[in-house]
């Protein structure tokens, strides 16, 4: 059905407001004038008169920086101490004191604002940082995020000097003398940040749980084991006391294996894989969707496996092939249940959030690459029954990367490859994309499993 909403002020972010817009299938097909908008009606549609009302769009931040945030919550704040150049200084000066700091380790801030100085009316400089300690490396982070300060020992530790070039897409100020003067701009950022270190073991001690860079990743498990994760070829980890072997085994080949995949720019998918007549269909979608529970509903109803959590895809002769993982599962509690296993005969673990169990499931894996036919994100929603749609064109592209293992990890890490991107391209191209959406608080497994053999037998068909 369309509907057509006249006669109203609607703001789209330009300066002009519209009279009117054109809803159809839950998509904004038209907006402009009231005249334009009526010409999409037809004996199925229904027109809301706006009655000159305002018409705002919804308040949704794309703009977030969540890892950022995280990471700034262990500098000095200087938001609330950036009054003054010598405020600043002064908070910085008492850090440094109040905190056993050992050989270069790396002093950062983040939060002042310059406009705000009631002594100067400028950027800090080197100089004004070297004031406070030419001993340890210093770097400030202005509050908007696009510029950053240093002193003369974080411009030697990271080697920067006249005659360092320029960098694409920002810049550093350099002095009379043609010196780096400690100011860094937009991409300039990188040539500092890539010289501060990753945390290392007693870092993480004192309760900084992880790190993350393309060449580096620490992360901490409670009771289990620090993971150091390096260059794509090297893992390495140090057990908690008394940490069980086999829990060990289940981060090396899930969280490690994920940022092994990213530093090597390889396209990995959050989901379990099942064979269908000799294709692969990766069931993804969100915590709490029901990956694993369908996954081992259509095993269970005898069609084999090749991943339970990270689907890795190699493109060959520019098809999109999944390597196959691990013969196990890791099940919710209420999944085992509904699913009809005795709990008390498998290996349990706490996860993210949640208990979980370990199914072996040798007898129905199969150890060969497979071609990948589809992906199918599930979800639940306000739905009476279960339902399947196909996502076509750019949103394929877009629900693929959304999907990706560890992707809340991937702009810490560098963000999306030249590599990687090709090859998310090379996969959209060449499978399909389907949405399932099953009610809530329904067990709805078997009903899952017919539309997606019943979707799968017509293509088959048509192919």
């Amino acid at each position: 059905m369309t509907h057509i909403y006249y006669n109203g002020k609607v703001f789209t972010g330009d300066e002009n407001l519209q009279q009117a817009f054109v809803v159809e299938n839950k998509k904004f097909i038209y907006v402009g004038n009231n005249e334009e908008a009526l010409k999409y009606k037809d004996e199925n549609s229904k027109l809301i008169d706006l009655d000159e009302k305002f018409v705002c769009p919804g308040f949704n931040d794309s703009h977030m920086h969540v890892l950022g945030y995280g990471y700034s919550l262990k500098m000095i704040n200087l938001s609330r101490k950036t009054s003054s150049l010598e405020e600043m200084k002064n908070a910085i000066k008492e850090y440094i004191n109040s905190n056993k700091l050992r050989e270069n380790e790396w002093i950062c801030g983040r939060g002042w604002n310059h406009d705000y100085f009631n002594d100067v009316n400028r950027f800090p400089t080197k100089d004004d940082l070297d004031e406070i300690s030419t001993e340890y490396p210093i770097c400030i982070i202005r509050a908007c995020g696009h510029v950053c300060v240093v002193n003369s020992k974080a411009l030697e530790l990271a080697g920067i000097n006249k005659n360092t070039l320029q960098i694409e897409g920002g810049q550093f100020d350099i002095d009379e003398n043609n010196e780096p003067n400690g100011i860094f701009r937009e991409n300039a950022l990188n040539l500092i940040y890539n010289k501060i270190p990753t945390p290392d073991k007693e870092d993480i001690k004192n309760n900084k749980k992880s790190s993350f860079s393309k060449a580096e990743c620490w992360f901490h498990i409670n009771d289990v084991a620090t993971y150091r994760v390096t260059n794509g070829n090297l893992i390495e980890f140090e057990p908690c006391e008394n940490a069980d072997p086999y829990l060990l085994r289940v981060f090396l080949m899930c969280s490690c294996l994920g940022f092994i995949m990213i530093q090597r720019d390889i396209v990995a998918i959050h989901g379990g894989t099942i064979v269908i007549d000799n294709k692969a269909i990766i069931l993804t979608g969100n915590r709490g969707a029901g990956k694993s529970t369908l996954t081992t509903g259509l095993r269970l109803k005898g069609y084999p496996f090749i991943s339970d959590d990270v689907a890795a895809i190699e493109i060959k002769d520019n098809i999109p092939m999944v390597k196959h993982g691990f013969p196990y599962q890791k099940l919710c509690s209420s999944a085992m249940d509904k699913l009809g296993y005795d709990k008390e005969n498998y290996f349990s673990f706490m996860s993210d959030t949640e208990i979980k169990y370990l199914v072996d499931a040798h007898d129905d894996f199969i150890y060969e690459d497979t071609r990948l036919f589809a992906l199918c994100e599930l979800s639940v929603g306000d739905v009476e029954e279960v339902q399947i749609e196909e996502i076509k064109g750019s949103e394929k592209l877009n629900k693929l990367i959304a999907n990706r293992y560890r992707v809340e990890f991937v702009q810490a890490m560098g963000g999306i490859s030249p590599i990687a991107f090709k090859t998310l391209l090379q996969i959209a191209k060449n499978i399909k994309f389907y949405k399932i959406i099953r009610p809530n608080g329904q067990f709805t497994v078997d009903k899952q499993i017919e539309l997606l053999e019943e979707k799968i037998k017509i293509l088959q068909s048509i192919n």
